[in-house]
């Protein structure tokens, strides 16, 4: 009797999600400049609810991680550093691009 052999998938992360996402990162940066996470939310137009979730572990969008950086004045990479050998999903989401979007909205179609 002939058996298959067992295939096995590694654990998928959907490929949106910011695996490299650092809440210390955003904590302390808020800190410095003496931002409540009142403050903060105003500032980027978001709930008091969607900061915690980002200060406890919740990793943001790539569209909101850019809003975030932009919004403290840093690069995205001081708030999800790049891996060591990154991968085309990083680079996405430091572009603020999700796979759905392969080129941006705003990018011209060739």
């Amino acid at each position: 009797m002939h058996t298959e052999p067992e295939v096995r998938h590694p654990e998928r992360v959907p490929r949106s999600v910011i695996t490299t996402w650092q809440p210390e990162s955003l904590r302390e940066r808020l800190a410095a400049r003496g931002w409540s996470i009142g403050q903060f939310a105003i500032a980027m137009d978001t709930t008091v609810a969607a900061v915690n979730n980002w200060l406890y572990g919740g990793a943001p969008s790539p569209g909101t991680l850019r809003r975030i950086a932009a919004t403290l004045e840093v690069d995205t990479t001081d708030l999800a550093p790049m891996s060591t050998e990154p991968t085309l999903h990083e680079y996405r989401w430091h572009a603020g691009l999700t796979a759905a979007e392969p080129g941006g909205a705003d990018r011209p179609v060739c």
